[in-house]
């Protein structure tokens, strides 16, 4: 939110989280302290109870043995250890950008319904500072993709889910995540996946100097132009 008044002491910022649609707090830059100003109200929709839903944490063995943080969200009483279980699987892993832990109603309908939502912060992504992100670029950029196979493979062997009712979802650069590390690599992982306005035509776009996001994911991705390595990586992961 907005914070024009810049000689004041305070400072107003809006909380959201997956089971908190928003709260408005204010910071007090004197006291270090926070106060909590406001629930905002969820408008048209039943209240989400918080208490109602758990989050756990994983931090899951990659093929490197690097440990990658993946969250699951439920609703308490939905989650029985008999691989029964829905779970709708995201990821993104690009341009040092976390994926979004804020409220969605569409996930908490689902959690409603009994779905497990499970976040995997691969590599590539900001969750664990700037290496996390230098090691899921450029020639690290496989690294993204083999760390959403391992949490999938650790919801299976965790007998959380099955992969008859493992679902992908991945948008934009997280559509190319999907697309390959899901669709080409391991298929039979997942039931289905979801792409939203996803990053597929990699290759060819980043050969094209004049498109207008040519110039950035140079910087995220390496230029097939200049260096011949990465014209093989990328050809070797680009899913069209």
């Amino acid at each position: 939110m907005l914070n024009q008044e810049y000689r004041k002491d305070t400072l107003r910022f809006l909380f959201s989280s997956p089971f908190i649609y928003q709260q408005q707090y204010e910071y007090n830059h004197q006291t270090r302290k926070n106060r909590k100003i406001q629930d905002i109200k969820l408008s048209g929709s039943p209240q989400i109870i918080r208490k109602n839903f758990e989050c756990k944490e994983f931090m899951v063995p990659s093929h490197d043995g690097v440990e990658v943080p993946m969250n699951i969200y439920y609703k308490k009483g939905a989650v029985d250890l008999n691989r029964r279980n829905r779970v709708l699987m995201e990821g993104y892993g690009a341009y040092g950008l976390n994926l979004s832990q804020s409220f969605n109603i569409v996930k908490t309908s689902a959690m409603e319904r009994g779905w497990i939502i499970a976040d995997a912060h691969v590599r590539g992504g900001g969750e664990r500072g700037i290496e996390w992100h230098e090691q899921g670029k450029h020639m690290n950029r496989p690294n993204a993709f083999l760390d959403f196979i391992a949490c999938a493979e650790y919801l299976i062997a965790k007998r959380i889910t099955h992969p008859n009712l493992l679902a992908a979802k991945g948008q934009s650069a997280g559509g190319s995540l999907i697309a390959h590390a899901v669709m080409n690599l391991r298929p039979e992982l997942f039931r289905s996946c979801i792409l939203n306005v996803p990053f597929l035509d990699i290759l060819t776009s980043l050969m094209d100097e004049s498109l207008p996001l040519s110039a950035t994911d140079y910087l995220e991705l390496g230029n097939p132009i200049t260096d011949q390595q990465i014209y093989q990586l990328i050809n070797s992961y680009c899913p069209y």
